[in-house]
């Protein structure tokens, strides 16, 4: 706006809010036909001074040539999952069961149900990404008492470490399909094996390496729990009208064995450390997958046409867990 037009204005502003009327003189006051000036209703004495009028300088901002800021970006708030949603990671969780607690570990996978384990008397938990914590302690408490016999099971199991270590000196004693063998050296035997079916015997010349006793131990011990299982496997098969594709052995520290839809049968190889009637067991249960890959009642149904005595056997095997075999 121009600076003339800035001074009118205010000029304006101010007659109109009466803010000249002690500033100015008589002779200043103008008439319009017969309508009197409201600003001369009181003629103001000669003898008191005249201010002069002052009006502030009003600044004109020159146009900006600095471009408009932006706003800044609004951040959208987190999806809400709900009190309900889990972390991705393993972590320990407590779920209330009446008026005990139990407690658990939880890790997410991509498979489609909710898996329940007890190892060293904790329970771990493995539950799809998208299976909730309320599900997750609803299988708990649906499970619970299956839970605890697990746990109270391991608790009452000597542990790894309080079992004696095994010895690998002359003389020494290993489990064998439920019995023992003694282990024994000879200068003129070239290679490991059973001298009688209580004495298994190794070259002399590894007498003071028991880190080669060992190999040589488990080495032989795996050919033999292979043949073995080959064999059951083929009995049971033919009995209960199944095939199997391969047969192999297994190192797992968790599970005795396990059977594909393909038809392969892997079987702990520590298995030939325990009585036959559990190796038995554990052949006719992995069989049994062959036609139910499952554990409903039909499932064990197969698995007593062929070993009609499982229920006991079963318990039986859990007595020994795997960490407290030799190897």
């Amino acid at each position: 706006m121009p600076v003339s037009q800035v001074f009118d204005r205010a000029l304006q502003l101010a007659l109109q809010l009466d803010l000249f009327s002690d500033l100015v003189t008589p002779a200043q006051i103008k008439t319009r036909g017969n309508t009197a000036n409201p600003l001369a209703q009181e003629p103001v004495p000669a003898s008191v001074p005249v201010t002069p009028l002052i009006l502030p300088t009003l600044p004109v901002s020159p146009v900006s040539s600095v471009p408009p800021v932006n706003p800044p970006a609004v951040q959208k708030p987190a999806p809400d999952t709900g009190s309900d949603a889990v972390r991705p990671d393993v972590r320990l969780r407590h779920c209330r069961c009446g008026d005990q607690i139990i407690s658990y570990t939880l890790s997410r996978s991509s498979r489609r149900s909710i898996g329940l384990s007890v190892r060293d008397s904790q329970l771990h938990i493995t539950a799809p990404h998208r299976v909730t914590i309320s599900a997750v302690e609803e299988a708990i408490i649906a499970k619970q008492r299956w839970i605890r016999n697990k746990i109270q099971e391991q608790q009452n199991r000597p542990s790894a470490r309080q079992r004696s270590a095994q010895q690998w000196s002359d003389g020494a004693s290993l489990p064998f399909m439920g019995s023992a063998l003694q282990l024994g050296f000879d200068p003129a035997r070239k290679r490991i094996g059973l001298a009688s079916a209580q004495r298994l015997e190794l070259p002399a010349t590894v007498q003071s390496d028991e880190a080669r006793i060992r190999m040589l131990v488990e080495g032989w011990l795996k050919q033999q729990a292979l043949q073995i299982f080959e064999q059951k496997i083929a009995d049971f098969a033919l009995r209960l009208g199944v095939t199997v594709r391969q047969v192999s052995l297994s190192s797992a520290r968790t599970r005795w064995g396990s059977c594909t839809t393909q038809g392969d049968i892997r079987l702990n190889w520590r298995l030939i450390f325990l009585p036959e009637t559990m190796m038995d067991y554990v052949v006719a249960h992995e069989l049994a997958h062959r036609r139910e890959m499952n554990h409903s009642p039909r499932f064990w149904a197969q698995v007593e046409a062929i070993y009609p005595d499982y229920r006991n056997v079963r318990k039986q095997l859990q007595q020994y867990p795997i960490s407290s075999l030799p190897l």
